[in-house]
């Protein structure tokens, strides 16, 4: 775990002004830091601590993909941060040879909450500009609290527009913490 990584996890665990965005009408019993990750090639991001992984057996995917996020049902989850990258074929890790994950802005991303009927974007984003960059998780302005058991629809496509690398799967970690009340 980087230094950046360890403030986040930090901020997120140790920060009154987190439970000032919980369920005001119960009593918080616990917050912990918690991600969710999206990973399409079935292979778990490369982040330690909690995590609940949703594999998706698509090598390379076609038009657009969307991948369901179900939330827990024990908790609130406040999502702080995102991160995310495509692993590129041909960009192999001499040591583990694995794909390199690279920020892609080939690869463009949306996200609804559909317990809500609430798309975050009017179009589809590059990934880079909404799961940052270099190591460094994108930090969202205020964070945002999904109630239990809400669906998020993670969608995945291409921008006609870049070359075409071929892609070995792309993921999409989701940080944040778990508020559970009594």
């Amino acid at each position: 775990m980087n230094e950046f990584q360890r403030k986040l996890l930090d901020k997120v665990g140790a920060n009154s002004y987190i439970a000032t965005l919980a369920d005001a009408a119960r009593t918080v019993l616990a917050i912990e830091p918690y991600a969710y990750v999206v990973d399409v090639d079935g292979a778990i991001a490369p982040f330690g601590g909690a995590q609940q992984a949703l594999a998706i057996a698509v090598p390379v995917f076609p038009g657009t993909l969307d991948v369901n996020v179900i939330m827990d049902n024990d908790s609130d989850f406040l999502w702080c941060a995102t991160c995310g990258a495509a692993r590129i074929v041909g960009s192999v890790d001499p040591q583990t040879f694995a794909n390199i994950p690279t920020p892609d802005p080939s690869v463009l991303v949306q996200i609804s909450d559909r317990s809500k009927g609430v798309t975050l974007y009017n179009g589809f984003v590059p990934m880079p500009l909404i799961a940052g960059q270099s190591g460094y998780p994108f930090l969202l302005n205020s964070p945002k609290l999904i109630k239990p058991r809400s669906t998020l629809k993670v969608q995945f496509s291409r921008d006609a527009n870049f070359p075409t690398n071929s892609l070995g799967g792309v993921y999409l970690v989701l940080h944040g913490a778990k508020i559970f009340y009594a």
